[in-house]
C-alpha cells in the first residue's frame, strides 16, 4: 500500500492516486449512494500501525494521536491522516484488500486490522462503536466479507 503526501495541491500527484482508487464521487453519485445507506466518508478512527517500515515511522514521528478516515471512489477508497501539519493519503482499489479482522477488548476501544494481498497491514484504534462501524464501511466499499 502507497502513500503520498497529498498537502500540496499537485495535480501529477492526484492523477497518481485516482489512477489506482477511482474518481471521487460526484454530488449526484454522492447523493445516491447516501439513500443506499452508502456514505462517501467513513467513521474516524486512529490509525496506531502498519508493518510497513516507512508507514510506521512516519506514523512514530510524534506521540499525536493520527485520526484517519477513508473516503469513497469510484473504484474503492482513500485514506487519509495526517501526521505533523501534513496531510497523507494512501488509494485503496477495490479487491486490494484481502481480510479484515475486527478484535474486541475488554476496554471500550476495539481494534481494526485492514490485510492487503501483499500481506501489509494497517491497524486502527478506536471506541468500540465508532471502529465496528468503520469496519461495516470497510466491508462494504471495498467488497469485503
Amino acid at each position: 500500500m502507497r502513500h503520498w503526501n497529498l498537502t500540496y495541491n499537485d495535480p501529477n500527484r492526484w492523477a497518481e492516486v485516482y489512477a489506482i482508487s477511482g474518481e471521487p464521487l460526484g454530488v449526484f453519485e454522492a447523493i445516491r449512494a447516501g439513500w443506499k445507506g452508502q456514505s462517501v466518508g467513513s467513521p474516524k478512527a486512529v490509525l496506531t500501525g502498519a508493518t510497513s517500515p516507512s508507514l510506521n515511522d512516519l506514523l512514530h514521528l510524534t506521540s499525536n494521536l493520527k485520526w484517519a478516515n477513508f473516503q469513497r471512489t469510484t473504484h474503492g477508497g482513500i485514506l487519509y491522516f495526517r501526521v505533523l501539519l501534513e496531510t497523507y493519503g494512501m488509494p485503496i482499489r477495490k479487491g486490494d484488500l484481502e481480510t479484515l479482522k475486527l478484535s474486541r477488548a475488554a476496554t471500550p476501544n476495539a481494534q481494526l486490522r485492514l490485510v492487503d494481498a501483499a500481506g501489509e497491514c494497517l491497524t486502527f484504534e478506536g471506541p468500540e462503536d465508532r471502529v465496528v462501524r468503520l469496519a461495516a464501511w470497510c466491508r462494504d466499499a471495498f467488497d469485503l466479507k
